[in-house]
């Protein structure tokens, strides 16, 4: 199976080392965010962490994260930047009723299955339109 997104390793050399359900995690979700209007070639997956993976965002010597997950027999779950009036409209929201420090960055949902992503991408594409607004030259090359 082929996937949409490309692999990227940073710092110190880590295999991306993903579980089926991952790829196929990470593969939806670089689509939901295409299709939001997140420019295609600028979307890689990359693990930053041993914890988890991150689909960004690469532009220049920039990346920036948009959804941060993990899918394994223990653990499920999805992350996105939640930013501006969505922060009070959303804290007591099941979807993010993993999050318990609403005051961090990124607010974890859990999720069942691989495609449960695409209810987050509309939060990652606003993540980035926002950043590219207000940090332009961050996505030039």
């Amino acid at each position: 199976m082929s996937y949409t997104f490309e692999i990227a390793h940073y710092g110190e050399e880590r295999d991306l080392d993903l579980t089926a359900e991952e790829k196929w995690l990470a593969d939806v979700a670089v689509i939901a965010l295409a299709e939001r209007g997140v420019p295609r070639e600028l979307l890689r997956v990359v693990r930053k962490s041993d914890s988890y993976a991150t689909v960004v965002a690469h532009g220049g010597e920039f990346d920036l994260d948009l959804i941060r997950f993990k899918f394994s027999p223990r653990a499920r779950w999805a992350s996105v930047s939640v930013i501006g009036d969505d922060r009070d409209a959303l804290a007591d929201s099941p979807l993010f009723a993993a999050q318990k420090n609403k005051r961090q960055g990124f607010w974890k949902a859990a999720i069942s299955e691989p495609t449960d992503v695409i209810g987050l991408a509309d939060f990652a594409a606003k993540y980035y339109k926002f950043s590219l607004e207000h940090n332009p030259g961050n996505f030039t090359n």
